[in-house]
């Protein structure tokens, strides 16, 4: 399932192109824009950087759980000694163990949001330079091709062969990546 970040990508990307070509006469049209297409999802979620920083992201993702997890266990531990103990505390001090189980959920609740930020910096971290990577790849290619225009194939609906050209492959065996042939 492709997000709407997808989608509305190809929609600008659309409305870039019609923009250009809206006052173009058709037969014009194909001999002055070139236009490429590629599925970079499928390119990037097949190299080995890509493994590798899912593998990290995967064990931190763990750790901070774990951490979380660690207090979230004290808090409980905590409440339930205050349950038991409740009847037999002073007001003054039924008030100051509520006020420390109130302060313990609301450190709970901004160390995940903590880590939660932690975990989307590292990923943003990790993949910006897998995605730079096949941006120049895109770049090399589609100058060496003289395109005009590359487009996302997710969001592409359809596509003439004869004057749209599919650069997936290319940028694959550009980047190092095995073909396999599709079944």
């Amino acid at each position: 399932m492709y997000s709407l970040k997808h989608l509305g990508g190809a929609v600008v990307i659309f409305l870039i192109a019609f923009t250009f070509l809206k006052d173009t006469p058709i037969e014009a049209q194909s001999s002055k824009l070139s236009i490429g297409y590629t599925d970079t999802d499928v390119i990037i979620v097949a190299l080995p950087e890509y493994r590798v920083a899912q593998q990290t992201l995967q064990a931190a993702y763990q750790t901070s759980q774990q951490t979380v997890q660690n207090i979230t266990v004290d808090y409980q531990q905590k409440l339930e000694k205050y349950q038991q103990q409740q009847a037999m505390l002073s007001a003054e001090r039924r008030a100051g163990r509520e006020s420390e189980l109130v302060q313990l959920q609301q450190e709970i609740q901004n160390m995940a949001a903590q880590q939660e930020q932690q975990l989307k910096n590292q990923e943003q971290k990790l993949i910006s330079p897998i995605q730079e990577k096949v941006q120049v790849a895109i770049n090399e290619i589609a100058a060496a091709r003289g395109l005009d225009l590359v487009i996302r194939a997710p969001g592409l609906l359809y596509a003439n062969d004869k004057t749209i050209q599919d650069i997936t492959e290319e940028l694959a065996v550009k980047l190092g990546l095995p073909i396999t042939e599709p079944k």
